[in-house]
């Protein structure tokens, strides 16, 4: 079966797990008894869709060290099977749409609160059952990486927890989809399942209830508003990605990109480099990293037009400034942008 395996020997007691982490032990079971004063939160947050916000918490010093150090030590010498998709490195959304390439028909759900619904019985189950630790040092690192008894959405630790939330059943439901002909990922609290070829209404029920009996096994369950078939009759599409074929972004969505460089360039010409625009410039770094692996001649003119910005973006405040108020200078935002635009033609002017 295809599932998580920690890489190294078991720890077998708490002596170990203290040498493993480099801590004293009065040190871990002091933090363990009072991580509920160690979090800030909840804080919303805004949901990657634009669609509403969700509860997220900060762990504080010297909680977040902690959880850091256990990702370093235990989290990161795990082998993650390939249908893992979310919060891991080398793996991102682009990543899990290369596993649903060629799609006939992909079917998408969405695990109800999924943080909400990873208790202690079930972190517990990951250090005891999937990494062998002792029951002690299990015990302890519960207690550590959960806060009143669940998984707390933001720690250094809780994706990784997600990741694993399903270690002990995902691996057999996973072979049984693929010996039907299913293909499977799950991004975190996302999970899909599509196939190459067409397949009857009875396969994708058999393939569905799959799914929802390994949720409810360990205590989740799915949200049924966002259940979703699709089938190549139209677009195909799973985490922005069209999966028709090989993976690639949407009209829409690449419009979307032309217009928030735009509107980043904009801001530059104003002299209006604000936090707005630098938290706006590390956002649109990401999407045209995604574009560039997707659609990498499209992208080329981009990545032009966003070095410029982000060289003036590394600038001093006043010299930036300075140098936006002087229109004729030919170092000016205004005159770097035409001077790029015109050195590269009329593609690079920025977009209407």
């Amino acid at each position: 079966m295809d599932r998580p395996t920690y890489r190294h020997k078991p720890i077998r007691s708490v002596a170990s797990l203290c040498r493993a982490l480099g801590e004293k032990e009065e040190f871990l079971r002091s933090l363990a008894s009072r991580t509920g004063r160690l979090y800030r939160g909840p804080i919303p947050k805004p949901k990657k869709n634009g669609k509403g916000t969700r509860d997220v918490y900060d762990a504080k010093h010297p909680l977040k060290p902690l959880l850091q150090k256990i990702n370093r030590v235990f989290f990161r010498n795990v082998d993650y099977p390939d249908y893992l998709q979310g919060s891991l490195a080398g793996r991102d959304p682009t990543t899990n749409a290369l596993v649903h390439r060629n799609s006939r028909l992909l079917v998408s759900e969405d695990i109800s609160k999924f943080f909400d619904h990873i208790d202690d019985d079930r972190v517990f189950s990951v250090w005891h059952g999937c990494f062998r630790f002792d029951e002690e040092s299990s015990k302890l690192l519960t207690e550590i990486t959960t806060m009143d008894g669940f998984v707390r959405q933001g720690a250094p630790t809780s994706s990784y927890l997600g990741n694993l939330a399903f270690w002990d059943v995902e691996g057999a439901v996973v072979t049984k989809l693929r010996e039907q002909g299913f293909r499977y990922s799950r991004f975190v609290d996302d999970v899909a399942f599509s196939s190459q070829r067409p397949m009857s209404s009875d396969d994708v029920a058999w393939a569905i209830a799959q799914l929802y009996a390994m949720m409810g096994s360990r205590g989740f369950k799915p949200q049924r508003g966002k259940h979703e078939f699709q089938t190549s009759a139209k677009r195909v599409s799973i985490m922005r990605f069209g999966v028709n074929r090989d993976p690639s972004l949407s009209r829409k969505e690449r419009s979307n990109i032309r217009g928030h460089l735009h509107k980043l360039e904009v801001m530059a010409l104003r002299g209006a480099l604000t936090q707005e625009f630098h938290s706006s410039l590390r956002s649109l770094q990401g999407r045209l990293s995604r574009l560039k692996r997707m659609h990498p001649k499209e992208s080329a003119d981009l990545k032009t037009r966003f070095d410029l910005l982000r060289n003036l973006a590394s600038q001093e405040p006043t010299a930036v400034s300075a140098k936006s108020s002087n229109s004729t200078n030919n170092s000016s935002p205004q005159n770097q942008h035409n001077n790029a635009a015109s050195s590269k033609g009329p593609s690079d002017a920025p977009w209407d």
